[in-house]
């Protein structure tokens, strides 16, 4: 028993295909409640391995660097979708006056024209 354990902590790649089996499995079983979240956890695992594959003495680092522009993007756009939402409520706004505005111009009666008959 004890040579199975240092046999999976010594191999990193057998800890991520067990880590993504099981992944699978909880898929399977919640694949209803769970399904949004699993798949960005199997893509965030491939992406590990990925990196780890390439270069374990720097998987690490290059992770942390990702973790932090990922981060940066967010706020980024998350500032850029409050700015959007503020401008585009401020267009609704404008759009309903300038419609209750036509409505009251078209619907409200207006001083009746005088014609003059000519003989």
């Amino acid at each position: 028993m004890e040579e199975v354990i240092k046999y999976v902590i010594n191999n990193q790649f057998i800890v991520v295909v067990v880590f993504l089996s099981i992944c699978l499995v909880t898929y399977f079983l919640f694949s209803k409640s769970f399904k949004l979240a699993l798949v960005i956890v199997l893509l965030l695992c491939g992406l590990c391995g990925y990196f780890y594959m390439q270069d374990p003495a720097t998987a690490g680092k290059r992770l942390g660097n990702l973790w932090k522009g990922v981060k940066e993007k967010t706020v980024k756009v998350t500032e850029s979708s409050s700015d959007a939402y503020s401008k585009g409520k401020e267009y609704i706004e404008k759009g309903k006056k300038a419609k209750e505005d036509e409505e009251k111009r078209i619907f409200s009666p207006s001083p009746a024209k005088e014609e003059k008959e000519t003989p």
